[in-house]
């Protein structure tokens, strides 16, 4: 299901793209009545997972920030994406159970731009979440979902926890692993152990995956 709010529907001119997935939790088990929001300009369009953990949303091109929302976990946040047209897009998500520290304190409205922000979330299994600056050749800002992170040489080394991989995400990319070393100067990441990969169209796994994000789109220049 999708519905736009705040702004008309989206034109039907056949430059449209198709964005879907699955929303699962920590333990790959789906989520039913996840909602995920796409805010572009003042206009949201919203998807909401069915039974099968699946969501579904028409876009026109352009940029868009976004969020998904269910209670009892942290809202899983992606930064910009950016969606060309006539383009069919699969974006699977992972959401992980937190809260806030003020329960009393109220929460943001969804869709509701003027709603007043409050404390991160804290993520029960002890994730914490960075965004990262802004990657020149697209302007759109990583999110990386991570256990510890330490500075080495012009690197930032993000480590999972035990049970949870470090999650790297900009634009359309999905990088997993069990650490991800993100180059500052060459605007590079490279993922080792237990790795997987979804770039919007295709999933890989494997040990090893370095990707450079010097390009329009993200450039894989090595895999293992």
């Amino acid at each position: 299901m999708s519905i736009t709010l705040f702004g008309n529907a989206p034109t039907r001119t056949g430059r449209v793209a198709t964005l879907s997935g699955i929303v699962v939790d920590e333990n790959g088990a789906v989520i039913r009545g996840v909602s995920l929001e796409f805010a572009r300009g003042g206009r949201n369009t919203l998807s909401v997972t069915t039974d099968d953990g699946s969501y579904r949303a028409t876009l026109e091109p352009g940029t868009y920030d976004f969020t998904a929302h269910v209670r009892d976990f942290c809202p899983r946040h992606r930064g910009s994406i950016l969606v060309s047209e006539n383009s069919e897009i699969r974006i699977d998500l992972e959401m992980f159970v937190g809260g806030y520290g003020d329960p009393t304190e109220p929460g943001p409205v969804l869709g509701d731009p003027s709603a007043p922000s409050r404390a991160s979330c804290i993520y029960e299994n002890g994730l914490r979440e960075e965004q990262l600056s802004p990657i020149p050749a697209t302007g759109l800002r990583p999110l990386v979902l991570y256990g510890h992170r330490e500075e080495k040489a012009g690197l930032t080394l993000y480590v999972g926890l035990q049970r949870h991989p470090t999650v790297f995400t900009y634009n359309l990319v999905t990088l997993k692993a069990a650490s991800v070393a993100y180059d500052t100067k060459e605007k590079s990441i490279d993922g080792t152990g237990n790795v997987s990969w979804q770039d919007g169209t295709k999933t890989w796994h494997g040990r090893r995956i370095k990707v450079s994000l010097n390009e329009k789109s993200p450039m894989v220049v090595l895999e293992e």
